[in-house]
């Protein structure tokens, strides 16, 4: 059948010019191939190890291939036999709410059993208590004037909200949102089920629409922190907003994380996460958003490339020689910077260093010149952007992986694929409000339940927000 379509288009070659046209043509055709075969076999082999797709995306077979890779240590699981037992500490007795006092009866043999001037065994029984609403009634009387007859009515005080809940039941339904991940429904079914309240849907979303502005201090405080520390983190993932894709961003240190929704993936949302003078330094992937931060302020992170180059180690030829080579380069960087932190000297470190960069730059040289198409752009990209591989080298300490913002993303994820999208700008920036608030609190020690109680406490009083997230053990050892 191709033979007849190349007769059509070319006729019988009549001499050796004709007949090479013919061979070119032919090799062009295979090459065009080969290039559609690559990339149908890098999509059948993609998985979470080579690729930004979930783990749960992952086949069943690349499940037990990954299971059996793992260096098991051969025990069962659980506690193993003859390991020192944990047993749970018995609570003081300042903290107990109630005592019984049980002694022993007679003997067997009939003789009374006299105390043994010992203290007696202790043993404790933890319980939830029954919760119920604390409803507070405000009668506002009326009447009129003695005098002139006005009709006078009595007025809230400024202490008290006009709202019908008060602050813990806001900080408990933003809570349950943004920690634990519940949907507007099931906040409802759990506040029926656990403290027989009744409450409407519309209350619940009335109560975020409520406490967003309350939280936007709290959150712009932890934005403001962020762009002050020597390094930080970001990434991005989806956010749905109604049927449109859109995307929620986080800028994360080990002290605090801080989020944002924008409807861009683009270098406008991420100039609006890092600000106009960002001036520290910048830990993420390769994403082309943040390349307005200059290479020398720049890390990537390591793995994320190794994934990556793991792909072009599974294409068959040259391409998975080099992509060998490539990835073992890569791991040697993170070997040599853990020898560093064991206490390796600085002068050894970064000679290592300079001949691994000597090492991975003929490597992508010598893929840009002998690898397929699709490799090839890959060795090429990575080399335009060397400097950003080694910017760990002047910085010590500077971490060479993104974990710390993929840590801080992760819960969203979660609730993301719980919960109905947003339907509104307010829904948008009530998620990224509590997600910095709840996160940062975790990375402080602080308890999140208490900073929210006392924020919206303040603001149904009308007064002004002077709650902290910043007040932790995290920033005290910074």
């Amino acid at each position: 059948m191709l033979k007849d379509k190349l007769k059509q288009l070319l006729g019988e070659p009549k001499d050796l010019a004709q007949a090479k046209q013919v061979i070119d043509l032919l090799l062009d055709m295979v090459e065009a191939q080969q290039e559609q075969l690559d990339a149908l076999g890098d999509r059948r082999s993609s998985n979470s190890r080579n690729s930004s797709k979930p783990p749960s995306s992952d086949s069943p077979s690349d499940r037990k291939q990954r299971a059996k890779q793992k260096n098991g240590s051969g025990r069962k699981q659980g506690g193993q036999p003859g390991h020192k037992g944990h047993h749970r500490a018995l609570h003081p007795e300042s903290a107990v709410d109630r005592f019984h006092q049980w002694y022993p009866g007679s003997c067997l043999c009939g003789g009374e059993v006299m105390p043994s001037g010992k203290g007696p065994l202790r043993h404790q029984i933890i319980d939830l208590p029954e919760v119920r609403p604390l409803i507070t009634e405000h009668c506002l009387h009326h009447g009129c004037c003695c005098r002139c007859g006005t009709p006078q009515y009595a007025q809230l005080p400024d202490s008290v909200s006009g709202s019908s809940f008060g602050p813990r039941l806001h900080a408990c339904v933003a809570l349950l949102n943004g920690q634990f991940h519940l949907s507007d429904r099931q906040i409802r079914e759990y506040l029926q089920i656990f403290h027989e309240l009744r409450v409407s849907l519309g209350s619940v979303s009335n109560m975020q629409g409520r406490i967003t502005p309350w939280l936007w201090p709290l959150a712009q405080e932890v934005r403001d922190y962020l762009r002050k520390l020597p390094w930080v983190h970001a990434d991005e993932t989806t956010h749905w907003h109604k049927q449109e894709q859109r995307w929620m961003w986080v800028l994360a240190a080990p002290q605090a994380a801080y989020f944002q929704t924008h409807y861009s993936r683009g270098k406008l949302a991420a100039d609006n996460l890092l600000g106009e003078d960002f001036q520290v330094i910048l830990v993420s992937d390769r994403h082309g958003a943040y390349k307005t931060v200059p290479a020398e302020r720049r890390q990537f992170c390591i793995p994320h490339l190794i994934r990556n180059f793991k792909k072009m180690v599974q294409r068959r030829g040259i391409d998975g020689h080099m992509g060998k080579k490539i990835v073992k380069s890569l791991q040697l960087l993170i070997r040599i910077d853990h020898r560093r932190q064991q206490g390796l000297a600085e002068s050894h470190f970064r000679r290592r260093c300079c001949k691994v960069r000597e090492q991975l730059v003929g490597h992508l040289q010598r893929g840009m010149e002998v690898c397929r198409k699709k490799s090839r752009n890959q060795c090429e990209k990575l080399l335009k952007d060397i400097g950003c591989l080694f910017t760990f080298i002047r910085h010590p300490g500077l971490p060479l992986t993104n974990n710390e913002a993929e840590r801080a993303i992760r819960p969203y994820v979660i609730w993301r694929k719980t919960s109905f999208a947003t339907q509104s700008a307010r829904g948008d920036r009530f998620r990224a409000h509590i997600l910095t608030v709840v996160e940062t609190c975790k990375r402080q020690g602080l308890s999140a339940l208490r900073i929210l109680r006392d924020t919206c406490w303040q603001g149904l009083t009308g007064q002004p927000i002077t709650t902290s997230v910043l007040a932790g053990k995290a920033v005290m050892a910074a």
